[in-house]
């Protein structure tokens, strides 16, 4: 179960707390007629002249030209590959992984919301060379706080972009990731790396996005636990 499903069976039941939900309840179970809000995903608003059209003009700018060669940087020197540019410096002084994640997330969502083909484009590529630096054995050289963000930002891509290649990605540095490469996790990251097929959605715990199966129809359930505490 999703955010939005969440929220939509709390306006259903009109408590906030003490509910208790399924994981496997669907939109369908919950009676239309009481749902008072829900998402637009993305896709149902348009800024038009005003602040707020600008605000987002001037934050657009900003990352649209941000050096793709820079934001790659320190992932190929880290992989041995030719690594033109610079260190974007601050956080992100030896690579951008602290915001990678979150860059192609916005990047996808601008996409979705505006139609900006060249703002897709840009992720798109950041996207495949990024993959190329990850290793056969899915070692992303992220520790957890980049590693969930990059999560976010591949669940995004495949969800709002339609890259297709986002997914095998996210499962190969999950994948890595599970060898032990990010030690103890504590209670505070419970399930942050769970696939599993829920009817007829694909949902990611670790990023809180149901996804639907390619083709439709329904999935093997694939559960990946980071640590002995995750359940």
């Amino acid at each position: 179960m999703d955010r939005r499903d969440f929220l939509r069976g709390l306006a259903a039941t009109g408590m906030l707390a003490g509910v208790a939900m399924r994981a496997s309840t669907s939109p369908s179970d919950i009676d239309p007629r009481v749902i008072k809000v829900s998402a637009f995903d993305y896709d149902g608003v348009r800024l038009y002249d005003s602040r707020w059209n600008d605000q987002y003009l001037h934050a657009r700018e900003f990352y649209f030209n941000v050096s793709n060669d820079d934001i790659l940087h320190g992932f190929r020197a880290k992989a041995g590959l030719r690594a033109p540019g610079k260190p974007l410096g601050g956080w992100c002084d030896e690579d951008s992984s602290t915001v990678f994640g979150q860059w192609l997330s916005g990047m996808s969502r601008m996409y979705r919301a505006t139609g900006d083909q060249a703002m897709r484009d840009k992720a798109a590529y950041l996207l495949g060379e990024f993959s190329k630096t990850v290793g056969l054995d899915g070692n992303c050289r992220m520790d957890v706080y980049p590693y969930e963000k990059l999560v976010c930002g591949l669940v995004d891509m495949y969800e709002y972009a339609g890259e297709k290649d986002a997914m095998p990605l996210l499962e190969r540095v999950t994948d890595g990731q599970l060898e032990g490469r990010l030690g103890s996790l504590g209670q505070g990251l419970v399930r942050a790396a769970r696939l599993e097929a829920v009817g007829e959605r694909r949902f990611f715990a670790g990023a809180g996005r149901s996804i639907p199966p390619e083709g439709g129809g329904t999935r093997d359930v694939q559960a990946r636990e980071l640590g002995s505490d995750a359940r």
